[in-house]
């Protein structure tokens, strides 16, 4: 029986659909690098419930709908086109039969982009629809978009009642992905409006030494701006054998500002082996970083990362990283010293459109100076899901918690203890991208309440701009 990728019609009629949905998928996909080179009737799709044994004249528009479908199948993709672009203002028809039609029809002609955009509009208005992340996957995988595709293949490797067929293709996908693992890529660009752009006190005077009175300098006292943002990230992995790699990868973040005083960026650098099996991976980095504020060297550091993840689950990803590094300060040796990490981080996969996921942190800071030298343990808590019409919303709540090792004079030696709640939303738009980019909306709250009033402070910031992994 033929599939249906609408499934909004009554209840039981919605269920046997969309389980002859997914049954069509697992008999029509085939294994990774093999072409299809016409549509099987389990891939074509079957009109709305309520019409689809009711007798059909060939003018009607249900007729060039069954037409265009016929076809495809027989290797008139480019006719099929023409045809189904004429059905796209037929209200008797269900247009999302025809989009994915059209997407189809694009693919098996020769016009990958013109299928990759049409199947991405339709799955950004029914993230739901299987089929459609399916082909959607695979056509992104043909084209070497492989970021992508790994994505769209992760999240159906997710779903519980994914028919076995299905989900054994879906895993040679992602083998064949991993065995050919190369270059990837990210970019952020934003504006970064920032109601507190060096984290200062809003505290108009404080008690230094048991004299109460003294005003925070300028550099201490909160200043608001807008700002540039830059993320740029490269990475590479060369397989040596199915279970070894050397990965390689860079990373730059950058922030400015009109007033360059607040202007900051960091690169850093990791390189090292990998070790991969059927669902762990550990890899051992050596790690080179530098940092420069107002546009002038900073710090530099170095150390070491290792790295662990392993795929507990379908739907259940676990990760966990140890690294430490060394720093020196070209200005302030006083900070000189050793930063060690260890963090966790779990992510489910609920289903094809919603993920949750959930991680701690420890750092210690064991610098020359005792008062600079800090621990602090963290939490977070995260979800993100997409919606229709293409939009996907996020949300985090992180929970970290300060201590220094030692107190200063100037505060009469009362131990400082800082509590920083952020609570973070993002909102993307899937449908409108431009070359990749996709417009992404950041907004975090940050309230940071410490033992000490000069350290206190509250920050808004948002990230406008646009983003996209290569």
């Amino acid at each position: 029986m033929a599939a249906t990728i609408t499934c909004r019609h009554v209840a039981a009629r919605r269920a046997r659909a969309c389980a002859a949905l997914m049954l069509a998928a697992a008999v029509a996909w085939t294994t990774p690098g093999q072409a299809q080179t016409s549509l099987t009737p389990s891939d074509q799709i079957t009109p709305p419930a309520d019409i689809t044994n009711a007798p059909y004249s060939m003018d009607s528009a249900r007729g060039r709908l069954e037409n265009a479908r016929r076809m495809i199948d027989s290797g008139q993709a480019a006719e099929a086109r023409e045809l189904l672009r004429a059905l796209r203002s037929e209200p008797g028809i269900d247009q999302n039969e025809v989009r994915f039609l059209l997407a189809m029809a694009a693919l098996r002609s020769g016009d990958p982009a013109a299928a990759i955009a049409g199947l991405r509009d339709l799955l950004g208005d029914h993230p739901e629809l299987v089929r459609v992340r399916l082909e959607l996957a695979r056509a992104l995988f043909d084209t070497g978009s492989d970021e992508g595709a790994r994505f769209h293949f992760a999240r159906l490797r997710a779903m519980a009642d994914l028919p076995a067929a299905v989900r054994a293709n879906v895993e040679r996908f992602i083998d064949a992905l991993n065995s050919r693992r190369g270059w990837t890529a990210g970019l952020v660009v934003a504006l970064l409006p920032d109601s507190n752009v060096n984290s200062g006190t809003a505290a108009q005077s404080v008690t230094l030494y048991g004299l109460p009175g003294f005003v925070p300098s300028e550099d201490l006292q909160q200043q608001s701006g807008i700002g540039l943002y830059v993320r740029g990230s490269l990475g590479r992995v060369w397989p040596a054998s199915s279970s070894f790699a050397w990965v390689g990868r860079v990373n730059l973040v950058r922030r400015d500002f009109t007033n360059s005083n607040f202007d900051d960026m960091t690169v850093r650098t990791d390189f090292g082996p990998r070790w991969i099996a059927d669902r762990d991976e550990v890899g051992v980095l050596g790690v080179l970083s530098g940092r420069w504020m107002g546009n002038e060297s900073a710090n530099h550091g170095a150390g070491v990362r290792l790295e662990w993840s392993r795929r507990i689950e379908n739907w259940w990803h676990s990760s966990l990283a140890l690294e430490r590094l060394d720093y020196r300060w070209r200005l302030y040796p006083e900070l000189n010293g050793a930063a060690t990490r260890l963090s966790g981080l779990q992510y489910w996969n609920l289903d094809a459109t919603t993920a949750v996921y959930a991680g701690a942190e420890w750092d210690r800071e064991q610098l020359r100076a005792r008062t600079a030298s800090s621990q602090r343990i963290s939490g977070l808590i995260g979800a993100s899901r997409d919606f229709g019409h293409g939009w996907s919303l996020g949300a985090q709540w992180r929970l970290a918690v300060t201590r220094y090792d030692e107190a200063l004079a100037a505060f009469d030696y009362v131990d400082r203890r800082d509590v920083t709640n952020t609570l973070s939303f993002s909102v993307a738009q899937r449908t409108l991208q431009w070359r990749g980019l996709m417009p992404v909306l950041y907004v975090s709250f940050i309230l940071n309440d410490s033992s000490l009033e000069l350290y206190s402070y509250h920050r808004a910031v948002a990230q406008i701009g646009l983003s996209r992994s290569f």
